[in-house]
């Protein structure tokens, strides 16, 4: 099996992503098994990485694999593996592909003939390190998450019975995976025909799983007749024409999802029929952008008492979040409950971003200093230390925020 070894997250405009395996020396055996990692997140979805022997050579394949994508999900990446040699960088045995498209029906993208077994146990290539292991860095980077559905609009009086009432005609796309969470959209239809050129029609974007927390989703949508994404290897169906031919385009929505609605809604200006092709379809995408899990916490304010308020991560993991009040600025202190279940020979990352909320009046929220935070647990009986998290608010003005 692959091991995870570590995790490099660059701040980079294309959020690049460095993941380092360490790989049994068997991979270059003759009687070598495939070799697959545990699955691990990376722009907001879940991979993992195969080895893979070729039967009629001694060439091994490298492949990235997309988990469980739903019909109509299509996440594009940028990728490279490189294998490690100990004698100097210019040895390493490496390639890179930009911009691959995993979908449902092609969820792995990867390289037949990555390396030969020969070259593996050759040592003058310098692969083989101490204890016969072997080092694999993985990187992702440049995501891009979509999801298309086309969605029948009723066509006609039997139609519209069937979904129910006129006025409460409700449709709905398939479910597909971000940030940990299901989701999809509904379209209630308030339009009756495509004679009226006003519409009055709305759409709501839903989460269906995950409620323990809120949840932070930014998003963009865009409806009417879409040129389908073209997947290799297959033929796209297009759109039949349609005499209106109007798309809407929303704005880049950053939505807070209380279990699973939003006060968020697009309202669309045009009769829905208009943007649909002659026969009803009309196709919804959605663009997924960022998806950040939210707890709220009430902090008592008292200066004399210190009380350690408890809450969960998405792993359902226990943490502690304490106030302190006697230094000159407000900050606070964050420990990990649950420390003593990491795995042993094993270092859990979390990445903990910390806000302040006013209580009431129209102060904005302020972020702690150099939030958010990442740091690297390992399993002990209890976290003595805990992560200090200093703000920038005096405690003469905590008051006024409470």
């Amino acid at each position: 099996m692959a091991k995870l070894h570590r995790l490099v997250k660059c701040d980079d405009r294309l959020n690049t992503h460095i993941l380092t395996f360490i790989l049994p020396a068997t991979l270059g055996s003759d009687s070598a098994k495939d070799i697959i990692s545990s699955e691990f997140m990376c722009g907001y979805q879940k991979w993992n990485i195969s080895l893979v022997k070729q039967e009629k050579d001694s060439h091994i394949g490298a492949y990235l694999t997309l988990k469980n994508p739903s019909a109509g999900l299509y996440v594009t990446a940028d990728y490279g593996f490189t294998l490690l040699s100990r004698g100097h960088y210019t040895k390493n045995e490496s390639f890179m592909e930009t911009g691959k498209l995993f979908t449902k029906q092609q969820p792995t993208q990867g390289r037949k003939a990555f390396i030969s077994a020969t070259d593996i146990k050759n040592p003058m290539k310098g692969f083989l390190l101490e204890k016969d292991q072997l080092y694999m860095e993985v990187m992702l980077a440049n995501f891009r998450t979509y999801f298309e559905y086309q969605l029948q609009l009723p066509m006609t009086e039997k139609d519209r019975q069937k979904l129910g009432q006129m006025n409460e005609m409700k449709l709905e796309t398939g479910f597909f995976s971000f940030g940990g969470a299901e989701w999809n959209a509904h379209i209630k239809v308030n339009d009756r025909n495509n004679n009226d050129t006003r519409g009055s029609s709305v759409v709501t974007l839903k989460r269906l799983s995950n409620f323990d927390h809120y949840c932070k989703f930014r998003y963009r949508m865009t409806l009417g007749v879409i040129e389908p994404t073209a997947i290799p290897g297959t033929q796209p169906i297009k759109p039949a024409p349609t005499p209106h031919n109007k798309v809407i385009r929303d704005e880049e929505k950053d939505s807070l999802f209380v279990d699973g609605d939003t006060q968020d809604k697009l309202s669309l200006p045009a009769n829905v029929y208009r943007l649909a092709t002659i026969k009803g379809i009309i196709t919804i995408k959605i663009e997924c952008i960022q998806s950040i899990m939210l707890t709220l916490l009430q902090i008592p304010m008292d200066r004399n008492r210190h009380r350690a308020l408890r809450c969960y991560d998405r792993d359902k993991q226990a943490w502690l979040f304490e106030a302190h009040m006697k230094s000159d600025k407000l900050k606070f202190y964050i420990f990990y409950g649950d420390i003593a279940t990491v795995p042993r020979n094993s270092i859990r990352m979390m990445n903990i971003g910390v806000s302040v909320l006013p209580a009431y009046g129209n102060t904005k929220l302020v972020k702690a200093v150099n939030s958010p935070y990442t740091k690297f647990y390992v399993q002990r009986p209890q976290d003595d230390f805990g992560l200090e998290i200093p703000t920038g608010i005096p405690m003469k003005d905590v008051s006024s925020f409470s």
